[in-house]
């Protein structure tokens, strides 16, 4: 892990604070992958931040503020089989049918992921296209089996409704109806957007945050823009006056150099060369000394 590239950590947001980039949410997810992997997850059961200014790059280093003894005791706790088994009862916990949450996007909440996906695509998204974000690792496999099967089953059941109008609340329901409702006041891979599905069934209060966040980036953006073109007619308005005054200097400085050019010719010296007789003929001259 010290070999990874870490420069999504320090590439986060879009400028204007426009959402979370791309590269870090895939790097946050890889790196999650990669952690839980090692066998330092395992008996730690955690992950530290990644970064280099923490300086949490060897995970068992022991933290300075706990004594070795208590350190010791620490490693051979996670190494005992009463926390394994703890760990392993967890991990079944998470990944169990009734209210599993296993997803890659961490500590991110579902509701801001959502939102920012809707402005990635500029639209709201649908339960699908989040399920098939958070579920999923960057090499495009599925988390668990489960994830896969209640996605293939929606998309069947969005296909054999096809041939009519399928608007929003239609997938919503759609939605609703695929992963059994309701379960313990939650929706399954809506996360914190489970509220807004009523116990009737779905609403459209779904996209309300998702539309939300992209009328506050739409008006970020317009007022971004708004500001950029208040620079460029200032900018225009100098560059007019710049070639103003320039035109003007060189009028001037063409006259300069006239002036002085006939102050040059009035105070020229006399010709040393004296001059001809009247009726002298100094080609003949020429020829007659050439002769």
């Amino acid at each position: 892990m010290q070999n990874m590239d870490r420069t999504w950590m320090y590439e986060r947001l879009y400028p204007g604070r426009k959402g979370l980039k791309t590269e870090f949410i895939e790097g946050v997810k890889e790196f999650v992958r990669k952690a839980k992997e090692l066998p330092q997850f395992l008996s730690e059961g955690g992950i530290r931040c990644p970064c280099v200014k923490c300086e949490c790059m060897n995970i068992l280093t022991p933290l300075k503020w706990i004594r070795d003894a208590a350190w010791k005791e620490l490693t051979e706790y996670w190494d005992s089989p009463e926390f394994l088994a703890i760990s392993a009862r967890a991990k079944a916990n998470q990944a169990s049918k009734k209210g599993g949450a296993l997803h890659t996007t961490g500590p991110i909440p579902h509701v801001e992921v959502a939102e920012n996906m809707a402005i990635a695509l500029d639209r709201p998204v649908d339960p699908d296209e989040l399920v098939c974000f958070t579920r999923r690792h960057t090499d495009g496999s599925w988390i668990d089996d489960r994830s896969k099967e209640i996605y293939d089953k929606y998309q069947e059941a969005i296909h054999d409704i096809s041939s009519e109008a399928v608007d929003s609340l239609t997938k919503l329901q759609t939605w609703c109806d695929t992963v059994g409702g309701k379960n313990h006041s939650c929706v399954w891979g809506t996360g914190g957007l489970s509220s807004t599905f009523s116990r009737a069934g779905a609403s459209t209060s779904f996209y309300t945050s998702q539309n939300v966040k992209l009328g506050a980036s739409d008006a970020s953006n317009n007022e971004w823009k708004k500001e950029m073109e208040e620079k460029y007619e200032l900018q225009g308005d100098q560059i007019e006056r710049q070639e103003e005054e320039l035109a003007y200097l060189r009028t001037t400085l063409k006259d300069v150099l006239q002036r002085l050019a006939v102050v040059e010719g009035s105070a020229a010296p006399p010709s040393s060369t004296p001059a001809s007789h009247p009726h002298y003929n100094d080609e003949r001259d020429e020829h007659e000394l050439i002769d």
